[in-house]
């Protein structure tokens, strides 16, 4: 089932952004996050076939680069929309088993979160709203980053909480926050 809207796609899109971490290469190419992970066109995470697991840090560039097979923004933006079926089918996975329902608005926003955050952190982060915490304020408590091992608040994610935040509660798209 898939009950994502052209409203998670447009988040999802504005906030991970078109990555290209050589602008002196024509086309995309590969560019690390503020984590450390290698990621490709839409924010699509790279993962090593050797390890099973994501690609990171600096000294992997070569690496990510031969991995990486998105070159322009027709290709980003077909594997941004598998990327979003398979992460919708994680979320909903996640809600019924919370017993939690949600309109596709709300549930838009909950794919644009574990889309940036993983199942792990959607699960609690639904958890805490079932258990009577403001939603603002729960999208809010996922604005911090490991960077260099430190915990560290980045101003990209306090934006997209609160934009994932205005869509579950008011339906609408805002990206100006």
């Amino acid at each position: 089932m898939n009950l994502i809207n052209s409203k998670c796609t447009d988040l999802t899109k504005h906030f991970e952004s078109l990555h290209d971490g050589d602008l002196t290469i024509i086309g995309l190419q590969p560019k690390m996050c503020p984590v450390g992970i290698w990621t490709e066109g839409y924010g699509n995470a790279i993962i090593d076939p050797a390890t099973g697991k994501f690609l990171t840090g600096s000294g992997n560039k070569g690496r990510a680069s031969l991995l990486s097979d998105i070159y322009d923004e027709a290709g980003a933006s077909t594997q941004l929309e598998k990327n979003l079926v398979r992460y919708s089918d994680k979320a909903l996975r996640i809600v019924n088993m919370l017993a939690m329902k949600f309109d596709d608005d709300k549930f838009s926003s909950l794919v644009s979160f574990i889309y940036n955050l993983g199942a792990g952190a959607l699960k609690n982060m639904l958890t805490s709203y079932k258990n009577g915490m403001d939603i603002n304020k729960v999208f809010l408590l996922y604005r911090f980053a490991k960077v260099d091992g430190v915990k560290t608040e980045l101003p990209g994610l306090v934006r997209r909480r609160k934009a994932e935040a205005w869509l579950f509660t008011t339906g609408k798209v805002k990206f100006n926050f």
